[in-house]
């Protein structure tokens, strides 16, 4: 794999795609250039600042992007846990619901 820079003294033409489809072609200049290619590496709005509201409708969509991704793989392979809450993994039960004198803690001399 080349490096852009490195590319970029070596070729005379370039193309670069997105999902498949050709977004600029031409000299690497040119294409290096072309605002629909810097809108696609770094953002539409990479030269503005985000409000904070839309940094957080951002970061809410990548979390369920992820959850969801992560329950799909749950339910290929059928192995590991699915997280419930926001951004958490699921939780330990709590000292209620173990059995009187049960215990995580591994056992001590004082214990046995």
């Amino acid at each position: 794999m080349f490096e852009l820079p490195e590319l970029t003294t070596i070729a005379r033409q370039m193309a670069d795609t997105i999902e498949g489809k050709v977004i600029a072609e031409g000299p690497p200049e040119a294409v290096m250039s072309d605002q629909r290619v810097i809108d696609a590496y770094l953002g539409a709005h990479h030269d503005a600042a985000l409000s904070f509201e839309e940094q957080e409708r951002q970061l809410a969509e990548a979390r369920e992007a992820e959850r969801a991704e992560k329950a799909e793989a749950v339910k290929a392979t059928g192995k590991g846990s699915v997280p419930t809450d926001e951004g958490s993994a699921p939780t330990a039960p709590d000292e209620t619901s173990r059995p009187a004198g049960s215990s995580d803690a591994p056992e001590t001399e004082e214990r046995r």
